[in-house]
């Protein structure tokens, strides 16, 4: 190997310079070494008695670094590698990896070929991977074939494929925002409870103490959409039942008219115990009528009781009269099925009922009447 010959000089910062007398080493009065090119170190001159053959002192430990042709590799001073690199590129670290940036610390995973992923290795097969995919930041599971989490970044939606599990302490709880201060609220409480609510108020829980199922708290009302309602079908059947749904309860008063099949006729002018109500199909009306007043009833063939709550489905004989005055002796009634009204029937010479007709009934003065009428209406 041929000799180059490298010139010194000697000042009170003593360096080297190369051929051309530009400095190529410094030497300041601290012993501070000053490099202006590259340093490069073959692999013969990296080892020495057993450690890596370049080195970094600090006031109790040692980095060396060391270059062979596998890679790269960063050792502590008992030849421990923390950090390696090798010839395609891998990087593998044995402790822990901190991160720190002055604007936030941060780790980025570039996407090269293929969607970038990072991988956390727990016991055998059992490796969660992060994967990044487009708009979708999933976690699966070892390979990546099966979905644990998927965030979507552009809807903000997340998908579990499994359970999700709020730590056990008695007041966990699941808020549910709507992007103002209302929030639907979910919690947990002693005694296997669960509460439901909204705004800070619990109205609904759920019991498991083998009495209550479900108890309604703070007033609330359980509400179905119409149409809509209990469902009993689990229950044993008579055989031929139609419908095992109770979907409605309402109740109130009512105002009956003295009437015909086509004339409407007028209002009782005092009603009591006007009073109506209706389970499911089931209707049952009661009061006591004071006064009607027949010159309101001008034409029309057939006496009637008019503007009952609802429609009877059915000709049934549900109205009866407790007590009647000047209503022609009437003691029942059948229903009529295109009006919300019951025909009023009084007994015949043979005991079978006929209509009180408008002709037989007076065209002045007043009639009073106690009834009680219950019927199925249609829905």
């Amino acid at each position: 190997m041929a000799l180059t010959e490298i010139p010194i000089e000697l000042s009170s910062t003593p360096s080297i310079v190369d051929g051309g007398n530009a400095t190529a080493i410094t030497i300041d009065s601290s012993e501070n070494v000053t490099f202006a090119g590259p340093i490069l170190l073959t692999a013969g001159a990296l080892a020495a008695a057993g450690n890596a053959g370049l080195s970094h002192r600090s006031a109790d430990n040692k980095v060396y670094l060391q270059a062979g042709t596998g890679g790269f590799n960063i050792l502590d001073d008992q030849q421990n590698t923390h950090f390696s690199i090798d010839s395609g590129g891998a990087a593998t670290f044995s402790g822990s990896v901190a991160i720190s940036n002055s604007s936030g610390d941060t780790l980025t995973l570039t996407k090269s070929t293929t969607e970038p992923s990072l991988r956390i290795e727990g016991d055998s097969n059992k490796d969660f991977v992060i994967t990044v995919s487009g708009e979708l930041l999933t976690f699966t599971q070892n390979d990546g074939a099966t979905d644990i989490l998927t965030l979507d970044h552009d809807t903000k939606a997340a998908v579990f494929a499994g359970n999700v599990t709020i730590n056990t302490d008695a007041n966990s709880s699941l808020s549910i925002a709507d992007g103002g201060t209302n929030a639907i609220m979910i919690k947990a409480a002693a005694g296997d409870e669960l509460y439901m609510g909204a705004n800070n108020t619990y109205a609904i829980r759920i019991l498991n103490d083998g009495t209550n199922n479900v108890v309604l708290d703070n007033g609330s009302n359980l509400v179905f959409a119409s149409g809509h309602g209990i469902d009993f079908s689990a229950s044993t059947n008579y055989g031929s039942s139609s419908s095992e749904l109770l979907d409605d309860y309402e109740e109130g008063t009512w105002t009956p008219y003295l009437g015909t099949e086509t004339q409407l006729g007028g209002a009782a002018s005092t009603n009591y115990n006007n009073k109506y109500v209706k389970v499911g199909r089931l209707v049952k009306c009661t009061g006591w009528f004071n006064v009607w007043n027949y010159a309101n009833v001008t034409s029309g063939t057939y006496m009637m009781i008019r503007n009952l709550p609802f429609p009877p489905e059915m000709h049934d004989t549900g109205m009866r009269f407790s007590y009647s005055s000047n209503i022609g002796n009437s003691t029942y009634g059948y229903g009529h099925t295109a009006l919300s009204a019951y025909y009023m029937l009084v007994g015949g010479t043979n005991g079978s009922p006929s209509h009180y007709n408008r002709s037989a009934a007076p065209t002045s003065g007043t009639a009073y009447s106690m009834i009680t009428v219950t019927y199925y209406t249609a829905s």
